[in-house]
């Protein structure tokens, strides 16, 4: 026989339990020290991590601080920028208000007289006649036949139908 067809009569070769026992053995205790270098490892993630919270929330506190300043400066001058706009505004509307409530009166009698005199002016030459506004609608019966007011129910006299409409 040669040493290859007796294998397990080598000592260095068993695969017993012996053997099997000494391999958990050898492997724990390399396992334990792996462990222990991981642990290390670990405490200085977590320490890194730890590190970067703090620097982060005294960034934040900084970059807040430091915003919050730079927000008051410029709302200050956009404020101000505004309120001047809407002042030179009102001082123009001022300066011009006396003109352009003149202008508005000088209309507003322009409109009653226009309005009175379109109801009142040919009242004696015995015309028909419309007032300015359709509820006030005021009517002469002496003639009738077509009327040029759009606002006119009347408009086309039916008594005179001729099957044209006017207008």
């Amino acid at each position: 026989m040669t040493l290859d067809s007796r294998s397990t009569s080598i000592p260095c070769l068993e695969t017993g339990q012996r053997q099997r026992a000494r391999n958990r053995k050898r492997l724990r205790a390399l396992a334990r020290g792996s462990r222990e270098k991981g642990s290390w490892k670990k405490n200085v993630k977590v320490n890194a991590r730890v590190k970067a919270k703090v620097k982060a929330k005294v960034k934040a506190k900084v970059n807040a601080k430091v915003n919050a300043k730079v927000n008051a400066k410029v709302n200050t001058m956009v404020n101000a920028r505004v309120n001047a706009r809407v002042n030179a505004k009102s001082k123009r509307e001022e300066e011009r208000g006396g003109e352009r409530g003149e202008r508005e009166g000088a209309r507003e009698e322009m409109r009653e007289e226009m309005s009175t005199k379109t109801v009142n002016v040919e009242e004696d030459e015995s015309q028909h006649r419309w007032a300015d506004s359709q509820e006030s609608v005021v009517h002469d019966d002496t003639v009738c036949g077509y009327s040029k007011n759009p606002a006119d129910p009347n408009r086309y006299d039916p008594g005179n139908w001729n099957g044209l409409f006017e207008g």
